[in-house]
């Protein structure tokens, strides 16, 4: 589980039998920014002694497209 004292939300957690995929969505914002907020908020210090192995996915929508715009994808 995430760590009750961790700054910020995490907008969203999958979890499977393999995988912690962590998203970070903003919209009219860059998948660079997302990911840099998880980064810089540590949303995957609360997985550490998991042994599934931690996904970080940034994500931008597109407003006037109504879609997504650009997404980007690391292991930690």
């Amino acid at each position: 589980m995430p760590r009750s004292d961790q700054p910020g939300r995490i907008d969203a957690v999958i979890r499977t039998s393999d995988h912690i995929c962590i998203f970070e969505f903003k919209l009219n914002g860059s998948a660079d920014d997302a990911m840099a907020q998880i980064k810089d908020k540590q949303y995957a210090a609360g997985y550490r002694d998991d042994p599934r192995q931690v996904i970080l996915v940034g994500v931008a929508f597109d407003w006037e497209d109504r879609n997504l715009g650009a997404w980007r994808i690391e292991r930690n």
